[in-house]
């Protein structure tokens, strides 16, 4: 806040100095705070305080999160109190000095035994006894820095009197304060001007009517205190005080001030009661400048000349202009209760203005160069003035964050006025305003829109945006706060809604409002993620239905987790199909994913996607999330508070996630368990770390950026200078082709960073228990977000009924999937082609109603139009409780479906989890949930193919042995046998041709590595081999005249992950053939994850000798084709662990 008056209150003081950030501010105690621009000054010397304030703010990163939350802890109310001491000396227990109170003790002498240890003291209080005189010994207080004589009868009758005041004095050469207020001295005691180190000077009300010359000598003060003392003036000699910066005259009658006062170059607050200034005008010459009819010059020019100064108050001093050249620096200007009858044109010279009062006046209209006038505004009161209007320009007062034109007739507020974002504070009561412009609900930052007695007739619906106004028809330190609609003929709302002093209602009431004018409100998919255990299946559960869901009703049904075949047909019977798939394995458990659909209290429909959130369904999740659906992050609040290392795990995994699958999705973060959370001051923090580790993102992606940028003029500058011809030399590179890449990966980078996630500004905190805590507020967000165009782009477009009827056949055809042209066929009967087919589908599968991976390299073209039966599918091989599943012994379906002995059931078991070969009878027994015909299983076999998640081994015709069971799929992630140094020898490095031709392609990954992308290729290699075999990271496969080698393994140097494909041929054209179409192959699957950074570290290729290494030399007509740059090595027949990659780039 500005500085406050001493002197009385007057007309216009209660609405003054409020301007909460303005640059010079006091606390509650009147001690000065750093002002924004980090400079500090002082309160006055007797009357001050100390404020301890506790701050919890941490710069750290991420990574430092546990710290952040341990110490967001709620402050208590002693914490802010101010703690009174009489005179400011903060370096006194530094010095193992003391303060010496005796004020206020009935003293008419200082005891003796205070000069016994005299030396340790360094403040001094004697006020408020009866003194008359202070005795010579003080001079032995050699340490004493502050000496406070104020309320006493200190004697002083002429100019030279020492008799209240010793020459003694001046010898405390490390006094710095002295206070001698209220002591009735009509002189200044000789000796304070001899004291010239002095800092604070306090001589308020005394009777001095005279400031000596001798003022001068007193070169250190910065702080003088003359109020109400009966001078007049001030002496020229105030000049030599140069390091004055305050100077304190409030209270008495002033005629004049010196003009040398130009030349305190630091002096930044002036306290003048410049009322007094115009004491000789009579009536006739205040009609003049009422009227306009001659300028005001009764206030000293003097006032506008101080280079530093920083507050100048001119209420009620009958002024009607200002000087046009201004030369100080002033911030805070109050002109209230004056005669301007137009904005002054002298604000044009005074550009560091944050603060202006011209309420009061005669102000008929605001020039359209307001906006000029006051180019770093924040505060601006217009109250009680002439206005008919505010021109537009006044919204470009960007700075503005406190605006107040009550008791004008304005009739309307400017529409742009939501351009003023920083606005805190809007006042506008006692107009004639008839409605409010709908970008007032783009002011997020808004706290008070003061609107009482004004001819409103509505409210614009999205006024409930203003989540800041917390309050209505509500006072705070005698001033409305929050939102005041009294005394309008408002008719919608409701005058219940909006009469009372909750806010909520009103707010409740214009969501529904907002919803109900929403046209073509189409369903939309919400996608809860998150780790396991965070309450994502209750709080769907909750959502829908409204009540608290914490288990089914049918739990007890459900102890015995797996049942025989016969038992859990005669419970499929009982229970409702989607809860028994859903459950039947481990009832508090989501398994893969759920599907809900429901409908909100205000009819938005909802189809919502529960995914499984354990680690073994990381790996089908990007096949979910969805950049067009609402993406729900639930984690557990309590836990989080709790155990902050615990952040990676429940939100940092899930927005890298995100930011990796579906850049620019909208991301709502949910905190449940908030029952059993003792406090939530951590959410602040939470909030600040998911926004740090955006941002992070984007930098590093603009790093990379910049890096590539470069790299590519150089490679440009680089081939203007070297006409590009055809190579066929393996040695060399197509220049052209490396720059291409370079450029494809400039555009990725491009599109993510101007596809940042769109993650929700709130955390809404929730609890599923009794009360349901924040549930109702949760779905609310939700709702908003739902009807947000700029959100939810594709959710209010109109929809022909055409494309309904094409929804319905497509949900009634048979099978588990429909392939693009089986879509076009049944597109053709309700003529729906082309590029409007496309956006059919995207409708529907934006709906949920089924799964269109339209980016995926190998399900574009393929629309599961049953996603529940393909969850059903998916879970059957992918489950989080699959040890326990392949129990024989419980899981009577392994006997009973799939005529397994245990013997059998053992030894297939052991090939599924050491090498992810699983045999016909053994899926048998995992999908006994579902039909198993012959052409339904082969049907699920091809889902599970399609998705990539197995690849099908042929069938031998040999009959087995009674222990193995041929393997019909392998699941690359149930593999966990690891290859070692002697599998490389007996396969990789035996039986090498001599001559024959060795290429290696080394892949490098940045930051991130998705689940599953290794396994994912391994699915698409099945084709091209004769002879396979799988490791954890290792892939060998052996063609008639070909072998690969595909490793996976960590940089010890730069902990990146990195891919090496390696092939070896007899013949080079026919290793670079293999090679081509790996590097096609693998590319394919990078490309459909949008946020992956990749890059190729190193090219070999080389000529293979059993005992020598030879330079490999082309033959003519070999060409190294469209691949990227590559450098060529030599190498024996050595294991290929021992290779080690040449970087060739640095950049993604």
């Amino acid at each position: 806040m500005p500085s406050s008056k001493s002197s009385s209150p007057k007309r216009g003081d209660s609405s003054k100095r409020t301007a909460s950030k303005s640059p010079t501010r006091v606390s509650q105690t009147g001690k000065r705070v750093p002002t924004k621009s980090g400079k500090k000054s002082t309160g006055s010397a007797v009357s001050q305080g100390k404020k301890s304030m506790t701050s919890a703010k941490s710069n750290k990163s991420v990574s430092s999160l546990q710290s952040r939350l341990l110490s967001a802890k709620k402050s208590t109310p002693e914490d802010n109190k101010p703690k009174k001491v009489i005179i400011k000396s903060p370096d006194l227990a530094a010095l193992n000095l003391r303060t010496e109170d005796l004020s206020f003790s009935g003293l008419t002498s200082l005891p003796s035994e205070m000069f016994i240890a005299a030396d340790t003291i360094g403040e001094l209080d004697i006020s408020g006894n009866n003194l008359r005189s202070v005795p010579a010994d003080i001079h032995k207080l050699t340490e004493l820095r502050a000496l406070n004589l104020s309320q006493n009868s200190i004697k002083c009758t002429a100019v030279s009197d020492y008799s209240g005041l010793p020459k003694d004095l001046a010898k405390l050469k490390f006094l710095q304060i002295i206070a001698i207020s209220e002591c009735n001295l009509r002189f200044v005691p000789t000796v304070i001007f001899e004291c010239v180190g002095l800092k604070r000077l306090d001589l308020s009300r005394n009777k001095f009517q005279l400031l000596p010359p001798d003022i001068g000598n007193l070169v250190e003060l910065e702080h003088l205190d003359m109020s109400e003392t009966s001078i007049k003036s001030l002496p020229p000699e105030i000049a030599y005080c140069e390091r004055l910066k305050e100077i304190n005259l409030y209270g008495n009658i002033l005629e004049m001030l010196p003009e040398t006062m130009r030349e305190l170059h630091e002096l930044t607050e002036l306290k003048v009661n410049a009322r007094s200034f115009h004491s000789h005008l009579d009536e006739y010459m205040n009609k003049l400048l009422r009227n306009g009819q001659i300028k005001s010059e009764h206030i000293p020019s003097v006032l506008f000349d101080i280079p530093e100064l920083r507050t100048l108050d001119l209420d009620g001093t009958r002024i009607n202009n200002l000087p046009e050249e201004n030369s100080c620096k002033l911030e805070e200007l109050y002109l209230s209760n004056n005669y301007f009858l137009n904005i002054p044109k002298g604000l044009r010279t005074l550009p560091y203005l944050v603060m202006v009062d011209i309420s009061h006046n005669f102000l008929t209209s605001i020039p359209e160069s307001i906006h000029e006038y006051l180019p770093n505004i924040r505060a601006l009161r217009l109250n009680h003035n002439l206005l008919t209007s505010l021109p537009g320009n006044v919204c470009k007062l960007i700075t503005l964050e406190e605006l107040e034109v009550c008791n004008n007739k304005l009739t309307q507020l400017p529409s742009g006025i939501g351009n003023l974002i920083q606005l805190r504070v809007l006042r506008a009561s006692n107009n004639r305003i008839f409605s409010l412009p709908d970008s007032i609900c783009q002011l997020l930052d808004l706290e008070t829109l003061e609107m009482t007695n004004n001819r409103l007739g509505e409210l614009p619906v999205p006024l409930f945006n203003l989540s800041k106004l917390r309050h209505m028809h509500t006072y705070s330190h005698m001033k409305p706060i929050g939102l005041w609609l009294h005394k309008n003929p408002i008719t919608e709302p409701p005058e219940v809604i909006w009469k009372g002093v909750q806010i909520a209602p009103l707010y409740h009431y214009l969501r529904r409002l907002q919803i109900r004018r929403t046209e073509n409100l189409q369903p939309v998919k919400l996608i809860y993620i998150g780790h396991c255990e965070t309450g994502k299946t209750t709080l769907n559960r909750t959502l829908a239905t409204g009540k608290s869901v914490l288990s089914l009703p049918n739990e007890k049904e459900l102890n015995n987790n797996y049942l025989s075949a016969a038992e859990k047909s005669n419970l499929m019977k009982r229970l409702p199909r989607d809860a028994l798939i859903e459950d039947i394995e481990e009832p508090n458990r989501t398994c893969v994913a759920s599907i809900l659909h429901w409908q909100s209290d205000n009819a938005i429909r909802f189809c919502s996607y529960d995914l499984g959130g354990s680690e073994v369904y990381k790996v089908l999740h990007q096949h979910f999330i969805d950049k067009d659906a609402i993406t729900l992050l639930v984690y557990n609040h309590h836990k989080l508070a709790t155990s902050p290392d615990s952040y990676q795990e429940q939100i940092g995994y899930w927005v890298d996630l995100l930011q990796l699958h579906v850049p620019g999705a909208v991301v709502k973060l949910v905190g449940t368990h908030t029952d059993l959370a003792e406090e939530v001051s951590s959410v602040e923090v939470v909030k600040e770390c998911v926004r740090q580790q955006v941002d992070e993102h984007n930098a590093h992606l603009a790093t990379e950026l910049l890096k590539l940028n470069e790299k590519i003029a150089k490679a440009q500058a680089a081939t203007a200078d070297t006409p590009t011809q055809q190579t066929h030399n393996l040695t060399e590179f197509d220049p052209m082709a490396n720059i291409l890449q370079l450029q494809y990966q400039a555009k990725q980078m491009k599109d993510l960073l101007d596809t940042p996630l769109k993650v929700e500004p709130t955390i809404s905190l929730v609890s599923c228990t009794g009360g349901l805590q924040g549930v109702e507020e949760l779905k609310s967000d939700i709702e908003m977000i739902a009807i947000n165009k700029e959100l939810i782009p594709t959710g209010q477009r109109y929809i022909p009924s055409s494309w309904q009827r094409f929804r319905s056949a497509v949900k009634k055809r048979p099978g588990y999937k429909l392939s693009w042209p089986q879509i076009k066929e049944l597109g053709e009967k309700f003529k729906i082609r082309g590029e409007v087919l496309m956006d059919a589908v995207e409708y529907i599968h934006n709906c949920g109603d089924v799964i269109w991976l339209q980016m995926h390299h190998n399900l574009k073209n393929t629309v599961f139009h049953k996603p529940v039966r393909l969850i059903e599918t998916l879970r059957g091989i992918i489950h989080h409780d699959l040890k326990h599943i392949l129990d024989f012994e419980e899981n009577k379906s392994f006997s009973s479906i799939s005529k397994l002995s245990k013997d059998q059931f053992t030894e297939c078991k052991r090939r599924m989890t050491e090498y992810g070969e699983i045999s016909r009878q053994l899926l048998l027994g995992l999908w006994y949930y579902l039909p198993s015909s012959r052409e339904q299983f082969m049907d699920m076999c091809g889902l599970i193919i399609d998705f990539e998640l197995a690849y099908l081994i042929p069938q031998s015709d040999l009959p087995t042995s009674s222990t193995y069971c041929e393997p019909l799929l392998v699941v690359p992630w149930y593999v966990t046998a690891k290859c070692t140094s002697l599998d490389i020898d007996t396969y990789w490095n035996s039986n090498i041709e001599e001559g024959s031709r060795e290429m290696e392609i080394v892949y490098v990954f940045g930051k991130q590595f998705p689940e599953g992308l290794f396994e994912t290729l391994s699915t698409q290699l099945q084709q091209k081999a004769d002879l396979r075999l799988d490791w954890a990271n290792t892939i060998y496969i052996e063609t008639a005249d070909t072998k690969i080698l595909i490793k996976r393994y960590i940089d010890s140097k730069n902990s990146q992950i990195s891919v090496s494909i390696q092939v070896r041929n007899p013949g080079l054209r026919g290793a670079m053939q293999h090679m081509a179409q790996l590097h096609q192959t693998w590319t394919a699957i990078l490309t459909t994850i949008p946020g992956l950074l990749w890059k190729i570290l190193n090219y070999t290729a080389r000529k293979v000798h059993r005992d020598r290494s030879q330079r490999l030399t082309p033959s003519s007509g070999e060409s190294m084709g469209s691949l990227t740059p590559f450098r060529e090595e030599t190498q024996s027949a050595v294991p290929t662990s021992t290779i080690e990659p040449t970087a060739c780039s640095s950049d993604y």
